[in-house]
Formats: structure tokens, sequence, C-alpha cells
């Protein structure tokens, strides 16, 4: 992105954090699924890919995502539909539906191996932490001893239903129209419901960062609740841009939201009390965003039919003359890496050079005061 000084953007600072979301890659094909939970892990990212399968994607080059493994197709009565995906060391859980829990060894991604179906059916969440796997569902909460995971042993088990997370000594479990539910499984023996929270829809998904759950909330959009007590679990945030959302994930200050048919929404979440929507890009056709994950300035969406995108989040500069003489550019920290400011004045060149003034972070804004220059300059961040 770049401004000149010869026709200047004017604007209030400091004004809402904003960026584009820039897609940046895409899967070739989705192989006849529907794309519906995503789990990313060093340079590869697991795909719940409906009736496909599991699907394994090379990611080291974001701009050129790679099917390198392949888990085969679910069976049973209803294979098409899908919940949930969760990896634990060498090993992924795949929640499917009708046929149930479905374990594959992916110590070489490039050669997964099916282990089996040990477990029945509609199942809604999956989780993991150490040697236990969290199931949620038909059968409420169960905690399995995966220290073999051909040999999964139920060890704990309590009531309700829905998508999962793991942190510290709780389970956060977005339960649909009971809201957000926190159980208590410092004792995986022994899981026990601590609390509720309604949220007035349908939560759908739902992620824990630090003393905050985010739960993706269907219509209602993004809710953010307090959990620093988890047994009074209190609502502090919301924020509804449209759509229906089914997946999110935390980043910092950043949260992601796969909002369906709306497409992918981020909204700075750094004051839980106002979230603020920063970015968003629709999808198109029939494509529809079911799961989300980020990692840097890496946004990667399971896109249904469409299969998965990987969208990079760019900040957008902002020039302002100052009194002094001088001007003052300032864009959003971004999530990850900083990207790198250049400048140029003749936009018929490549010869763009990298500044060497080290911004000043005010308030989640990046800023450089540089001196006014007789001839036009132009800048641009560049992502290293």
């Amino acid at each position: 992105m770049f401004a000149s000084l010869a026709s200047l953007l004017f604007a209030a600072w400091p004004a809402p954090a904003q960026f584009t979301l820039v897609n940046v890659g895409h899967s070739t094909t989705n192989y006849g699924g529907t794309a519906t939970s995503i789990v990313l892990s060093g340079n590869y990212v697991y795909l719940r890919n409906g009736g496909d399968g599991l699907r394994v994607y090379d990611i080291s080059n974001p701009a050129n995502p790679t099917n390198i493994g392949y888990g085969g197709a679910p069976s049973g009565p209803c294979p098409a539909g899908g919940y949930c995906l969760a990896l634990s060391g060498n090993y992924a859980y795949m929640g499917n539906d009708c046929d149930g829990l479905r374990i594959f060894d992916i110590s070489t991604p490039t050669n997964i191996l099916n282990l089996g179906n040990p477990i029945g059916p509609y199942i809604t969440g999956a989780a993991s932490s150490g040697n236990h796997v969290y199931l949620s569902g038909t059968g409420g909460l169960r905690i399995y001893d995966a220290s073999n995971p051909t040999n999964l042993v139920l060890v704990g088990q309590t009531n309700g239903g829905g998508a999962l997370a793991l942190s510290g000594d709780y389970a956060y479990m977005a339960s649909g129209n009971s809201g957000l539910r926190i159980y208590n499984i410092s004792n995986p023996t022994n899981p026990a419901f601590l609390s509720q929270i309604n949220s007035g829809l349908s939560a759908k998904g739902v992620a824990v960062s630090g003393n905050y759950a985010y739960l993706a909330n269907d219509g209602d959009g993004l809710r953010i609740d307090d959990v620093s007590d988890p047994a009074n679990p209190t609502n502090v945030g919301h924020i509804n841009n449209g759509g229906s959302a089914s997946g999110v994930a935390v980043s910092g200050r950043f949260a992601c939201l796969a909002n369906f048919a709306d497409g992918l929404r981020v909204d700075d979440v750094s004051d839980p009390a106002n979230p603020t929507n920063v970015a968003h890009s629709a999808v198109g056709g029939n494509a529809r965003a079911f799961d989300v994950a980020i990692a840097g300035n890496y946004i990667y969406l399971a896109d249904g039919l469409d299969g998965l995108r990987i969208y990079l989040l760019v900040p957008q500069p902002i020039i302002n003359l100052t009194d002094t003489n001088t001007v003052q550019l300032s864009w959003p920290v971004p999530p990850g890496p900083p990207f790198v400011l250049q400048q140029n004045s003749d936009l018929t060149s490549a010869n763009w050079s990298d500044l060497t003034n080290t911004p000043t972070v005010v308030s989640n804004w990046n800023q450089v005061m540089l001196p006014q220059s007789a001839n036009s300059q132009f800048y641009r961040l560049k992502y290293p």
C-alpha cells in the first residue's frame, strides 16, 4: 500500500486500526469435500474436509499451499458430515458426525495412517491436552486416556455437548442454545460442570485467551466473556457485523471470525468491552467460512466447498502533515512480524528503499516522523 505527499490522505489520528485481507493462497481443489474444521501445526494445515476425510497441506509457502497427505474418507451411514478436529503429538482425532471418532497417525504427514474408528457417532467437539483426549456430543463430555491411541480408555464423563477449547484446569464448551459452559477438568477422572452463561443465540465455536473466552455465536456475531473467575463468567463485549459466526481464533488483540456466508471478519479486541471490526473479506459462490486459524500475519480459512483459503492481514498506512512541517506516517501494529516501511520518489521505478527510522508505538499504532520533501514521495509497507 502506498501514498504520495502530492495527494495526501488526511485522517484524524488516532483512528480505528484498519487492515486489508489479501488472499495470497488457495487450495487448487477441495477434492469433493466440504472444509469445516482447520488446525495448524508448524508448516502444515490439517483440514477436516467433510465426506472427503482428512487433508494435510504444506503451507511453508503460503502462496502455494500443497496437499501432501490424505487420511481417507470416513464411512458409516452419513459420511459427509463432520464437526471437529484436534491434534495431539503424532495423532489427529477427527469427529465424523454419524461415523464417530477417527484416529490418524500423522507422524509422517505425507503418509497418514488411519488407525480406526473406536468411538460411536455424533461427536460435536474435540480437544486434547497431554495424554488425554476430550470429546463432546452424544454421551456428554467424555475424557479418554490416550496414552495408547489405538486403545482409548474412558476415564471421566459428564453432561454437555458442543465445540471445545481447553485452558489450564478448565474446559470451555460452545454449547449451542446453552451458551458457554465451563467445566473443571483438574481431575480428568472426575470432570465437574462449573458454570454457564447464556449467549442469546447458538454458540458454535469457542477460543480462550488469557482471562477471556470468545464465542462464535451464530447470527449474533462475536461475544466476549470474562472468565477470570471460571465459576462466575460475565459477558463484557459483543460485536455483530452480520453473517452467522461458526468458528473463532484469537491471537493477541485480534479475534478472527469464520462468519459463514459473510466470509472472514477480523476484530480488534484490545478493549474487550468494545471490540472493533478492522478487516473483512467476503466469500463468493457456494463458499462458506466454517472455521479459522491464525499464525503471525496469516489467517487460514476452512471455506466449505471452496476448500482452503490463506489471507495476509496487511495494515493500512495513514499520512498526516503536522504543525512542525514534518510528515507523520502511521499504521496499525499487525499480529505477527512487522512490515517494512519503504520509500520511492517515482512510481514508475522499482527502486524502493527501506527506511531505517524505528517506529514509535503508541496505542497499538506505529508512528514514524519524516521531514517534508519538495518533491513527491511514495511510501508502502512491504511484508518481509
